[in-house]
């Protein structure tokens, strides 16, 4: 993708930065650019056709949202990822959810109720596969299981709770395409969601932050399984240094 240059030299300088920023968390997130991969500077240079200064500041951009690492004197890396870092921003994820929901519950009027309704209908009618070939779940599933949390935490009066909701969940994607070739089909992520949107309309936030949680539990535990297969694969394959070997007798 080739920038091009037009109107006024700061805001282009801005939309610039901002196209290749973009462009570069796109693949980050669905992990076209592999975790630990270098993400070398020249090379982003040549292929957005811009200067090194603005690939710096997308790059320091994507560091300021953790998807990107700095390491000093030696550029700029994709994150890695693996079994205990889920389970890392998982404990994180669940707390922000929890307290987005208590807000929301505390704060949603009817138009709320009215759209959270919805999402559950949405939820419900969407097959769990893009195709009966599938063996995985399909994106509208996903995309329809995303908006339902979305519009229960939506009544949020507080910002930076959401903020910090959408960061962490920009994350839990990155893993979601990670994982996905290896992920066992789950007819269970079918459940939960009608328990939870009782609950929320009850204005019961135990019940419905505990619903969540249990919901939660079951997709991160397929996730934790498909990394730990993952890196022991990955383990199984890397071949072993002379100072690893040991000396067989003669």
């Amino acid at each position: 993708m080739k920038i091009t240059r037009l109107g006024n030299p700061m805001s282009n300088h801005r939309s610039i930065t901002q196209a290749i920023r973009s462009e570069l968390n796109d693949e980050l997130i669905q992990c076209k650019i592999r975790p630990g991969e270098k993400l070398l500077t020249n090379d982003l240079r040549i292929r957005f056709g811009v200067s090194l200064g603005v690939i710096r500041e997308a790059l320091s951009s994507l560091v300021s949202e953790s998807l990107v690492t700095a390491i000093p004197q030696r550029g700029f890396r994709a994150r890695e990822m693996s079994a205990q870092d889920l389970v890392s921003l998982s404990k994180a994820t669940m707390g922000i959810e929890a307290l987005c929901t208590r807000s929301a519950l505390a704060c949603g009027g009817e138009e709320w109720e009215k759209a959270l309704k919805a999402a559950l209908e949405r939820v419900e009618q969407t097959p769990l596969r893009d195709s009966e070939d599938e063996e995985v779940i399909g994106e509208r599933f996903i995309a329809a299981h995303q908006h339902f949390h979305e519009v229960l935490q939506s009544a949020t009066d507080n910002q930076w709770l959401k903020e910090l909701r959408d960061r962490l969940q920009t994350h839990a994607e990155r893993y979601r395409y990670y994982c996905r070739p290896m992920l066992e089909p789950f007819v269970e992520a079918k459940l939960g969601h009608a328990q939870i949107a009782a609950a929320a309309l009850d204005r019961n936030a135990d019940l419905t932050v505990a619903l969540i949680a249990e919901q939660f539990h079951r997709n991160v535990n397929r996730f934790v399984l498909a990394l730990e297969a993952m890196e022991k694969e990955k383990a199984s394959t890397v071949p072993r240094t002379a100072s690893d070997r040991t000396a067989r007798p003669a």
